[in-house]
């Protein structure tokens, strides 16, 4: 009687393997969703990286037409420093769609809109000073330290975004690094836990087999 109940408990342990293989499985595509989230993320911070790049580029670019058009009177300069000016907008606003998921970033773009536009307002008005005859007022203006204050302001708020950008990837790639890694867990404990259920199940089946040729007998 004692090994009949054994036979009849021995249905449970392939359903145990069972189970544990749909663990197996599930954890798998766990895994795989998170290395896909993660690779996700890297993309993104490197889009925003490559935007904060072109936002200081442009900015240095109206720097240097403005500083040019004061310098040598071409209105060449002043072309290229309005054409940047055009593009910055529009890359900055960019910047913003691109960081819209964070408020840290959302308060960074609001402060960065302002340099910027303060940024326009003063290099427009030196233009307009050296088209009017007055160069010397807007050398003056430059001499200041004005325009090198508001260049310095704008690379360190662009500097500030993307670090909260690195510090934001480390902190999701550690996450979906953690994920995998209890996933790998899971998957070595379930197959230890398959490889024990065999071994149940063998075990049982040699008993059986004892018990039929001991019958027999």
């Amino acid at each position: 009687m004692p090994s009949d109940i054994k036979i009849g408990r021995l249905p449970l342990l392939p359903l145990l393997g069972l189970v544990l293989a749909v663990l197996t499985v599930v954890g798998a595509l766990a895994a795989q969703a998170s290395q896909a989230s993660a690779n996700n993320w890297v993309a993104h911070t490197l889009s925003v990286e490559v935007k904060i790049a072109e936002v200081l580029e442009r900015t240095r670019a109206i720097e240097s037409g403005h500083r040019g058009y004061l310098i040598a009177g071409n209105p060449a300069y002043r072309d290229d420093m309005e054409q940047a000016i055009a593009q910055l907008n529009a890359q900055v606003e960019e910047l913003a769609r691109l960081t819209a998921d964070n408020p840290r970033q959302g308060a960074s773009i609001a402060h960065l809109k302002r340099l910027v536009e303060n940024k326009r307002k003063f290099a427009q008005a030196g233009a307009a000073l050296v088209a009017a005859g007055h160069r010397s007022d807007a050398i003056g203006q430059v001499d200041l330290g004005n325009g090198q204050r508001l260049m310095s302001a704008i690379e360190g708020r662009l500097r500030q975004m993307a670090a909260e950008e690195d510090r934001l990837l480390a902190i999701r790639s550690a996450r979906a690094q953690r994920i995998v890694t209890l996933v790998g867990l899971g998957q070595v404990a379930s197959l230890l836990l398959v490889l024990a259920a065999a071994w149940l199940v063998l075990r049982d089946a040699r008993r059986r087999y004892t018990v039929m040729v001991d019958a027999r007998d």
